[in-house]
């Protein structure tokens, strides 16, 4: 963008945004063409710095490193933003795919554990508002999207305390999730273990994953009272 398009998005005079501008690239944000100003890499590290620093995710990480640590799996912590799951903290595996969400990426709620765990347990009248606007998009040919079939599943989340999903957001994924409670039993995150297909059936992910999650999320209960 030049000088005169920041000046009027930002409201600001030519002058304080030439100001503004200069500033930011000697800072190493932006860089410039002489005429034009684009943003840097650098940038980022803002967003990431903040989202690092919320309460929750700095209380969850260690025990997502605990999970990783035990699993040898990423692990991931969600919450619910807007219409979408929001991560904001995780612990990579050393054998990083990079399809799997980073911090500061928004999922859709359909499609992924994260999603299900965190919709199946809004109070009803919040789920049922947010489930009638929520895209029913098939990312994969295993997307479940018909509506009374979701809703069946988000029963059976909520009852049985953790959501599985299996290639549904992408054809190698698998997923497992658990929901994280205040000391108020209030629902304020889901951590997951999600793996690329083929190492592992869903049912063997459940039954490696699901008792070092529950235990994590018990553990982070505790911490949160603190």
């Amino acid at each position: 963008m030049t000088i005169a398009e920041v000046a009027r998005m930002t409201g600001l005079s030519r002058a304080a945004a030439r100001r503004c501008l200069h500033t930011l690239q000697q800072l190493g944000y932006i860089a410039s063409d002489g005429r034009q100003f684009a943003l840097r890499p650098k940038v980022l590290s803002l967003g990431f710095a903040a989202v690092a620093t919320m309460p929750l995710a700095t209380t969850v990480q260690p025990f997502l490193e605990h999970v990783n640590s035990q699993l040898c799996e990423s692990a991931s912590l969600s919450v619910l933003e807007d219409d979408e799951i929001f991560v904001i903290a995780r612990a990579t595996a050393r054998r990083n795919n990079m399809k799997m969400a980073a911090v500061g990426c928004h999922m859709p709620l359909n499609g992924t554990a994260l999603g299900r765990v965190l919709l199946a347990h809004l109070p009803s009248t919040q789920r049922d508002a947010l489930f009638a606007r929520m895209p029913r998009t098939s990312y994969t040919e295993h997307t479940i999207a018909d509506p009374d079939t979701l809703l069946r599943i988000l029963d059976q989340v909520r009852a049985q305390g953790y959501a599985m999903v299996d290639r549904e957001i992408e054809t190698d994924m698998l997923a497992v999730a658990v929901p994280i409670r205040n000391p108020r039993d209030e629902i304020v995150g889901a951590i997951n273990v999600a793996i690329e297909d083929g190492r592992m059936s869903a049912s063997e992910l459940e039954g490696k994953a699901l008792p070092v999650l529950r235990e994590a999320a018990r553990d982070i209960t505790t911490a949160l009272r603190s």
